[in-house]
């Protein structure tokens, strides 16, 4: 099984004409249907028998002509991501080096690195120098890890309560399912006009709860929610979570990384106050999927949430200033994910990543401008982040009209929301390849349909 150079050359070959060819598709329609009798015989599984790598490579080549191109700039749905070529570079060389990061002592080097990455984050977010962190697969992940460190820190029983905001992540609910807190412990708090939490009906809530006997452990907030954008009053949350001793986590998956820039640091402010913070580098650092994070602003509070012991690690060294990530999360064998995103970082610059996410800013914003122009079409709300909300006047039936339109386009994939009950589309700016042009096409083609 341990391939010859000429078998080696040949397979690099091969995955270097499959790149090519990745790049010619996203020059075509950004959606591809499926046929049947490809899926059926992607099916089947391996034979005995070796197969010569050309042919494998080409089925995978067929395999990757179908579905929606999330590599193109007019993938606007959901939350994007960027998928960045340096990126996936960062992905293939951490498989070749085969390092295992999960004990420091194993590639004290390579932990550096990924630890590098980690200090970075938490300065981008504004958290303390001793704040510690772990990446992981994503925001989902990421959520119920803190999950899990609020638990330890602060969940007292059956009484304890959860406070949630009102478009927090599905993730939240299912971490906290999987970490064993009963659905009676959640409150769900309703939005403000802005589709933020409603602080003044959470006061009401946490006020009749503790009259009640009930314990606050924990309180959810967002920064930029995958429906809007919206971002909730971070600054007068942390103070309430303060007052009732109650760990302040903020899911930041999508927005986090804003805080590279001017207008995201004001937008966000407040998010340095967070006891944890869930931060994707597959959103808005535009790295391939598989890169999250969470940062925690008190030392040793992951290691406790999540430390365990075995014989067999006996022999396990410590090295100072740097961690095992195995006792860090629930992951103990895990990918070099650091790779992923230090390559890509030093390769462009901070710089490159902050200018991008203006960008992504100042489209939404265009958006949400040349939209507002077009009879029929309204905006119900101005974009906070990188996402741009707009619906048809005369109903979801004109709205559902347009999200068809835009995603038959060959060039458009958007996504649409609920919004006051009402079907709502939304664009999401997060990708380098979208550009002032491609808005241009898109706003001319609601148009066009608007026109009928």
């Amino acid at each position: 099984m341990v391939p010859g150079p000429a078998d080696r050359l040949a397979l690099v070959e091969g995955a270097r004409l499959l790149v090519e060819a990745m790049e010619v598709r996203h020059l075509a329609a950004i959606f591809a249907a499926t046929p049947d009798v490809v899926v059926s015989n992607l099916l089947r599984p391996p034979g005995e028998a070796a197969e010569p790598a050309g042919d494998v490579l080409s089925r995978l080549a067929t395999a990757s002509q179908f579905g929606w191109d999330k590599a193109q700039g007019g993938d606007l749905a959901y939350i994007p991501s960027g998928g960045l070529f340096t990126g996936a570079v960062g992905a293939w060389l951490a498989s070749a080096i085969h390092a295992f990061t999960g004990a420091a002592f194993e590639a004290p080097a390579l932990v550096a690195m990924e630890e590098s990455v980690l200090r970075w984050v938490a300065d981008t977010l504004g958290m303390p120098g001793d704040a510690e962190g772990i990446l992981l697969s994503g925001g989902s992940l990421a959520n119920q890890t803190a999950i899990v460190c609020a638990r330890e820190h602060g969940r007292v029983g059956p009484t304890s309560r959860v406070y949630l905001t009102p478009r927090a992540h599905h993730s939240v609910r299912k971490g906290l399912r999987l970490s064993g807190i009963p659905d009676a412990e959640a409150r769900s708090m309703p939005a403000d006009s802005r589709g933020r939490i409603d602080v003044p009906a959470l006061r009401r809530q946490l006020a009749q709860d503790c009259a009640e006997g009930a314990a606050p452990w924990m309180l959810v907030a967002v920064a930029g929610d995958t429906d809007t954008g919206a971002v909730d009053p971070l600054p007068e949350l942390a103070d309430i979570a303060t007052q009732y001793h109650a760990w302040f986590h903020v899911d930041a998956a999508y927005g986090g990384f804003f805080t590279l820039t001017g207008r995201g640091t004001e937008r966000l402010r407040g998010i340095e106050r967070a006891d944890s913070v869930t931060v994707d580098a597959h959103k808005s650092l535009f790295l391939p999927y598989g890169i999250g994070g969470l940062i925690v602003k008190h030392p040793g509070a992951l290691v406790r949430a999540h430390a365990a012991d075995g014989a067999y690690l006996r022999d396990v060294e410590d090295l100072d200033g740097l961690p095992h990530y195995f006792g860090r999360g629930p992951e103990n064998t895990r990918p070099f994910r650091g790779l992923l995103a230090w390559l890509p970082l030093h390769l462009h610059g901070v710089a490159a990543f902050r200018m991008t996410l203006d960008r992504m800013l100042d489209l939404a914003i265009e958006a949400a401008g040349s939209l507002r122009s077009i009879p029929g079409i309204e905006v119900p709300r101005d974009p906070e982040l990188s996402i741009t909300l707009f619906r048809a006047t005369d109903g979801d039936e004109a709205t559902e009209r347009i999200v068809g339109a835009l995603n038959n386009s060959g060039r458009f994939h958007v996504s649409s929301t609920t919004i006051d009950d009402r079907v709502t589309i939304r664009l999401a700016f997060l990708h380098p390849r979208t550009s002032r042009e491609l808005l241009d096409d898109l706003v001319a083609l609601v148009k066009r349909t608007q026109a009928g």
